[in-house]
């Protein structure tokens, strides 16, 4: 995981302009444009990666059916906190599909997939635990607090230009799964 975010973080942050005024040219460009609405860093890196970015939970929340959280196949020692657990999938996808293998029946499945993302880190507790193997990590979300990025929203034009940009820059990625 560490690596995924030091390959997306390391090559662009210091490409980040903190100009108003390129944020304006990628509007003129029809690249993007910069809306009211905001995103935040922490809740983008959580729903991209949330088994990475969870605090887990206590078996016993599961109520009368803690004894599945025994089971690897489906939970194991929550990452950043081993008293706790998580769902054993690294997106609700996978959970759905290795919970219904293992014949956890579906309120339990919900239930439990609901306790991991209802733990998930905050943006302090993100820095403190990725920041001594992620060191630019602190800088991206700096970035993007003090600048219009967390408004941006590409374009389908700025989502291709970006595209190209990742892609000399070593990223392996479809096109198609950012453009419908």
């Amino acid at each position: 995981m560490y690596s995924v975010l030091n390959e997306r973080i390391n090559p662009y942050i210091d490409n980040i302009s903190r100009s108003h005024s390129s944020y304006t040219y990628l509007e003129a460009q029809r690249c993007a444009t910069v809306s009211i609405g905001e995103r935040n860093l922490r809740d983008i890196l959580g729903e991209e990666y949330p088994a990475f970015f969870t605090g887990g939970f206590l078996a016993a929340q599961l109520g009368v059916h803690s004894g599945y959280a025994e089971n690897p196949a489906l939970f194991l020692p929550a990452v950043h906190n081993p008293a706790h657990v998580q769902a054993n999938a690294t997106d609700k996808e996978t959970w759905d599909q290795v919970s219904k293998t293992n014949g956890l029946p579906d309120d339990v499945r919900e239930t439990a997939w609901n306790l991991t993302i209802s733990a998930r880190l905050s943006q302090d507790e993100i820095i403190e635990k990725f920041s001594p193997h992620v060191p630019r990590l602190s800088d991206a979300f700096d970035a993007w607090q003090e600048t219009p990025l967390k408004n941006l929203q590409l374009t389908t034009v700025g989502i291709a230009i970006g595209h190209a940009h990742a892609r000399k820059s070593g990223f392996v990625a479809d096109l198609g799964i950012w453009i419908d």
